[in-house]
Order: structure tokens, then sequence, then C-alpha cells
């Protein structure tokens, strides 16, 4: 593997010659300044290239990450990216900031700035695109000491001028990311991610998660689902080309981990996963109901693919004790849950998987960092698409550069659901890949 850093380095040799006279305490901080001022002119960008195993359906990857330049005066942060594998015609690209968002229709080569005069002083915090040129937004209470608490944050439509159609106080938190809200027709639905703690007391301490429907794309709110008993809904997503079908998915212990199914755009739900007991075994490890702890999926026929939002250390040998080390860790699985059959292991991932993007005859898997394992670095997978006679393969392409000692969650479970003449974008941290302070990353993926 080739790895190949292209972000240039700059001058500023004058600003270093007149600070040299200072105090070095001060020399250090004009200095940061000034990297800071620079990184928002120039556009840091890192090309990998990865020679792929034979007969994977391509002998070669490039990757090229990029902080896309965003319009001046505020920080970024990816939102959410209209394309889908359903063809719904949407190639817009939309991150938020402080009173407004931004939006592509280029992927990320150039962007529009919109401001929301009358919520300037509120961080915008989700979004997500509405048929007619319209957006739905979550703008978080600037006087809340908690930006998830369930008082005084706000659900805007606007359109892409900047004119409030509606707002109005929410009548409980936002949802996780851009896979825990969806439209599908005339059906707009969003899970909640109630800030809820560890779930070891008592759970009258413990908001309940609920799943929101709006039948006039934002006007009206009802809620269509309730559950005490989980700490919060990861995933809700419409099933592309299957009317009225929705999928939902809850954590974080093993027992709140458990996939849900409407057949009628959330008129009634059914745990997919109620057949399996506490624990299922899968080749020579048993594990936990944490299997179906997930952030992310994507369909395979009558089958799910996902990546478990979860290490798995809890994982034991068939013959009793802990699992080996190299047998722990977060699995890729493939399984038709209604069926009640163990899923199927593609591959083992080590840190906890965060999201799966389409990029045409394969999938992109990324995880977050880990303190269960030594380096704590988000990695980066590569996942060939199941064809008939064939089992997807797993690749480790790389991992994602930290200039931070803390714990990162690296996408947050906020990126593209497919790419788009292989671009597709995902939420980082400022210390995540780059240096930078927009909270966005461009990936441009090509094969060869």
């Amino acid at each position: 593997m080739a790895k190949i850093d292209t972000g240039r380095a700059g001058g500023g040799n004058l600003l270093k010659r007149a600070a040299s006279r200072l105090a070095r305490s001060r020399y250090h901080r004009i200095v940061d300044l000034f990297s800071r001022l620079r990184m928002r002119r120039v556009t840091p960008e890192k090309t990998y290239e990865i020679v792929l195993p034979e007969s994977f359906g391509a002998a070669r990857a490039r990757i090229r990450l990029c902080v896309p330049k965003m319009p001046g005066g505020h920080v970024y942060a990816f939102s959410e990216d209209g394309r889908s594998e359903a063809d719904n015609g949407i190639d817009r690209v939309v991150a938020c900031t402080r009173g407004g968002f931004a939006y592509s229709e280029d992927r990320g080569l150039s962007w529009k700035a919109v401001r929301l005069k009358p919520f300037a002083r509120f961080p915008m915090v989700r979004s997500r695109l509405l048929p007619n040129g319209e957006i739905l937004l979550v703008a978080a209470d600037p006087d809340s000491r908690d930006p998830w608490a369930d008082q005084g944050n706000r659900l805007i439509v606007a359109d892409l001028l900047g004119n409030i159609l509606h707002a109005e106080k929410m009548q409980g938190p936002g949802w996780h990311g851009p896979r825990a809200v969806d439209v599908s027709g005339e059906t707009l639905m969003y899970a909640e991610y109630p800030w809820n703690g560890d779930r070891d007391d008592c759970d009258a301490a413990h908001a309940t998660s609920r799943v929101w429907r709006s039948r006039d794309f934002g006007r009206s709110w009802h809620a269509v689902f309730e559950q005490k008993s989980v700490r919060h809904f990861h995933y809700l997503q419409a099933r592309p080309g299957v009317a009225g079908e929705w999928w939902l998915t809850s954590g974080d212990a093993p027992a709140e981990s458990r996939i849900w199914k409407s057949s009628d755009d959330g008129d009634t739900w059914i745990d997919q996963t109620d057949t399996f007991g506490s624990s299922l075994t899968i080749g020579d490890c048993k594990f936990s109901r944490s299997v179906f702890r997930l952030t992310d999926l994507v369909w395979a026929g009558d089958d799910i693919i996902w990546g478990s939002d979860d290490a798995l250390n809890d994982a034991v040998e068939v013959a009793g004790g802990f699992a080996p080390e190299p047998s722990r860790g977060s699995r890729l699985f493939r399984a038709d849950p209604s069926r009640g059959i163990a899923p199927t292991v593609l591959g083992l991932c080590g840190p906890e998987v965060r999201n799966i993007v389409d990029v045409g005859k394969f999938y992109v898997v990324m995880t977050q960092s880990s303190p269960h394992f030594a380096n704590n670095m988000p990695r980066v997978f590569l996942l060939s698409k199941p064809t008939a006679g064939c089992d997807p393969v797993l690749v480790h392409l790389f991992d994602i550069d930290r200039f931070s000692n803390d714990r990162s969650a690296f996408t947050s479970s906020i990126a593209s659901r497919c790419s788009g003449n292989g671009v597709f974008f995902t939420y980082r941290r400022p210390t995540d890949v780059f240096r930078a302070p927009d909270r966005i990353l461009r990936w441009q993926v090509e094969f060869e």
C-alpha cells in the first residue's frame, strides 16, 4: 500500500521573523493562529493507493480525501447527502452551521451559503432534504446546556433561499444522523436519540425513545412507535424500491439491541430479532445480542448486511472461556433476521463499525476509533458486493490519521448513503485526517 500526502505546508516567513522577537509563549500562539487561518485558505488533501487481492473485481483502489473549501465566516459540519441508491433525482449535499446551512449541487466543488435570520443564534445540528426544494432542520437551543435536551430545540422547514416555511418546538430529542430520518412518498419519519445514560439503575430515569411521522412534510407530527426498554434508536430508513417498508434499530445494551420492520409506513412494527435469545452461536464463538447493535445497514436481496456498533468483547468460545484475542472485535454480518437463523460473518473489522457507503461494485466500510485496540485508530475497509455463487470479500484499506489522543467516533454515523461519480461525504472531527476546523470530509474513490 502506498500513501501519498499532498497537503501543502505553506509559508509565513514574514510572520515568523516578526514573532521571533516575542516571548516564546506568544510566538507559539501567533504561529498557531496563523496555521488555523492558513488552513481556511488551503484545501488539505491526502491520497491512498491500495493494491487489491486477485479476483476481487478491481486491481487497485485510489482514494483521495480532502476538506472542501467552505463559505467563509463560519465553521461547517457535514449533515447529509441527498443522493440515494433509489435514484431519487436529488444530488445535493448539505453542511450545517450556526444560523444556517450551505449546500452544493456539484459534489462539493462549490457551495451556496443560506442564512436563516430568525435563528441566527441557533446551531443547526441535523437536516433532511425534502421534496420541492425544501429542507427540514433541527436547531439546537443556544441557551441550553445540553443540545440534546428535549426542551427548546426547534424543528424548522425552510426553502433553499432561507425563507422559513414552518417552525415549532420539538416534542423530544432529535435523531442520531442521516440514517435515522427518511422520506418515502409522502411519509417522513425520524427516530429519536435521547441522551440516556446506562440503563443499570431505574428505567424511570430514562426518556422514552419514539418514532415520529409526518404526512405533510414537517408541518405536523405524530408519535407512531414508542420504546421505554431501549436507550435510543440508531437507524430508521425506508427500504428502496419497496413501498411502505421501513427498518428501525436500537441499542445500546445487548438486550436493547434490536431490529424492527414496518410494512405499512410506520403503523405497526415487528421485532425481527425477537426469536433470538440472550445469546447466539456463530461458528466457534458465542455472542450476546450486541451483534444486532448497529448504526448502518444495506440490503442484499432478502438479506441485510451490517457491521456491529460493538467490539463484541464478550464473545466466548463454544467450548468455554473467552474467545482468543484475534477473534474479538466488531464484525460484518449478513442475514435475514426474521428467519431466526444465526447471521453469517463476512469479516472482522476490530473497532466498532459506523457507516457503510455504496460505491458501485463495492462498499466502503468505516469504523470509529476504539480503546479496545492498540493503535486506537479508525479503520477503512472495502467490501465486495455479493453475487451468485460468490461470497463478499473484506479488505482493510488504511487507518485514519488522528491528531489527538481522545477517542474519536470519526464519522459519528453521519455519511452519504452512496457515491455520485465516485464522490461521497462523511463527518469528521477537526483532528481526524487533517488539522482543519470544518467538520466535513470529501471522498473521491476510483478503481482500476
